[in-house]
């Protein structure tokens, strides 16, 4: 009927999150395959469908990189490396024991293996005589010289994942005052979602944006950013400041261009060796630069997206969920660059643990507008996760 169409049209983009992956759940199915099911949902949201998934009778293929979540509600993983899968009982946690245990295995056995066959090969330079005797011999260790090395190949290291080296370029320095917005407000359809809101952001802020899918979080960045003209109300930017969004559905893409072109759209000036060399810091490296964006997978968008804010010059960052899609390891990466951040940040996540690294020092409370402080009693009463 038109008037639910209209009311699904209205919800925001976590909240259609949640309708379809509620539909899902429910829906009977004995086997669900989900991929990044917590990505965009609000703490309430998540904390139900970890419990899911914990009590249902299907089997669940879930791809993730929810920590809370592998370690929570899953008792096996599917390791897919190097083209092959591995199957490893236990949680997330568990896994990443059982591999590092694994690897040590693997390594002890593959020093055993170049041992003995550096032995052989010293025993076959023994037989050197040009006679049939000795030529059998050394027929024969060669034999068993291949197979050592041919089960020592078997026990090679895993090739591992090139850590990310993220670093954002030192900002220009902005005014005291890097970007203010006074009495905000934004409807959609007759919808409030923006109530007179009124925001300074100081130069070297990290400040918090909280509140349940639908508050208005990704509004509220997109009118600061000028991607949405708000109702009523005005944002004024300080001195020298400029400002880089990262859009969580990586809307500022170019998805028909390859990467190479969307990293030279944001550093126009630069030569493609260095554009290239700052792809490879996000772990887009080789021909991977030549692909169309669109081919890329949601981490890669999500590197894609980051570098081009590292790249854009930016000193105000306006971060719409950034760490959605990105493996743990990048994650690490990108707390690393913020920590050493000394530009003005201003952030939207539902990662309670890597909130708490920033330790961010305010917070804004949506729906209400309200800021205050960040500390340990806000974070236990609007719990991110």
């Amino acid at each position: 009927d038109e008037e639910l169409l209209t009311a699904v049209r209205d919800l925001s983009g976590g909240q259609r999150r949640k309708l379809d992956l509620a539909s899902i759940l429910l829906s009977g199915g004995d086997l669900l395959l989900l991929d990044e099911p917590t990505n965009h949902l609000d703490a309430d949201a998540k904390q139900w469908v970890m419990g899911f998934l914990r009590e249902t009778p299907a089997t669940v293929l879930v791809v993730s990189h929810d920590i809370r979540l592998m370690d929570g509600s899953i008792d096996r993983v599917l390791a897919l490396d190097n083209a092959q899968i591995e199957s490893y009982r236990g949680t997330y946690s568990s896994f990443l024991s059982q591999r590092a245990a694994a690897d040590a295995q693997r390594a002890h056995a593959a020093a055993n293996l170049a041992k003995e066959a550096a032995r052989l090969e010293g025993t076959k330079k023994i037989f050197a005589k040009a006679n049939a005797t000795h030529a059998a011999k050394r027929k024969a260790l060669q034999r068993r010289i291949d197979t050592l090395n041919e089960r020592l190949h078997d026990h090679a290291p895993r090739i591992r994942q090139r850590p990310l080296a993220i670093r954002f370029p030192d900002p220009v320095r902005t005014g005291d005052i890097a970007l203010r917005a006074v009495g905000l407000c934004k409807s959609f359809d007759d919808h409030p979602v923006l109530t007179d809101i009124d925001l300074t952001i100081r130069r070297g802020d990290l400040l918090l944006v909280v509140g349940v899918n639908g508050a208005g979080k990704t509004t509220l960045l997109r009118c600061l950013s000028g991607r949405e003209t708000p109702d009523a109300g005005h944002v004024k930017l300080g001195a020298n400041a400029r400002i880089g969004y990262y859009a969580q559905e990586h809307e500022d893409l170019a998805l028909d261009d390859t990467v190479l072109d969307n990293a030279r759209a944001a550093a126009p000036s630069m030569g493609d060796g260095a554009l290239r060399a700052a792809l490879g810091h996000f772990g887009l490296i080789g021909d991977v630069a030549y692909q169309r964006a669109r081919s890329l997978s949601g981490g890669e968008k999500t590197k894609l997206a980051l570098a081009r804010l590292m790249l854009s010059g930016a000193n105000v960052l306006l971060l719409d969920e950034p760490t959605n899609n990105l493996d743990p390891v990048s994650v690490e990466a990108l707390l690393a660059a913020l920590q050493n951040y000394e530009g003005t940040v201003v952030l939207v996540s539902h990662d309670a643990d890597f909130v708490a690294q920033l330790a961010p020092e305010r917070v804004v409370l949506l729906p209400e507008g309200r800021v205050g402080f960040f500390d340990q009693t806000v974070q236990e009463a609007i719990p991110l996760r």
